[in-house]
């Protein structure tokens, strides 16, 4: 079953969040955001045997054909990561959506391979990201 985040997870997804991407290049949300997605039901967790949050999967539905993977990450290391990235595949094409976005950052290999086994292709686009010092 997928397992949504709850009210009482926004501030341990917060957590992972900011200690795990960069707010300026990832366009992460603030905590009213994260409240939204989570009242939305756009993020699926993974928990600990103590029922703390230990991965998160943020994805966002654009329109009844595309959709997009916003966040992921898995500190488990428990190897359900797989599970998150498939329970976001499933809800998407169960909603009809067979077109999505996902970005991964250059060199993280397992993640990549992870994707490749659940039937994504790369498109071949590079992203790059200019910061102004």
């Amino acid at each position: 079953d997928v397992n949504y985040a709850v009210p009482e997870d926004c501030n341990k997804i917060y957590s992972l969040l900011y200690n795990n991407f960069s707010p300026i290049t990832d366009r992460l949300p603030d905590m009213n955001g994260i409240v939204d997605m989570i009242n939305n039901r756009q993020i699926i967790v993974n928990r600990d045997n103590h029922n703390c949050v230990v991965g998160l999967s943020i994805f966002t539905v654009e329109s009844k054909y595309k959709g997009y993977m916003n966040a992921w990450i898995d500190l488990s290391h428990s190897g359900r990561g797989i599970f998150l990235l498939y329970s976001v595949y499933k809800l998407l094409l169960d909603r009809g959506i067979h077109y999505a976005y996902f970005w991964v950052r250059e060199g993280n290999d397992a993640v990549v391979k992870m994707h490749k086994l659940l039937g994504a292709k790369f498109d071949g686009l590079v992203d790059y990201t200019f910061l102004k010092v």
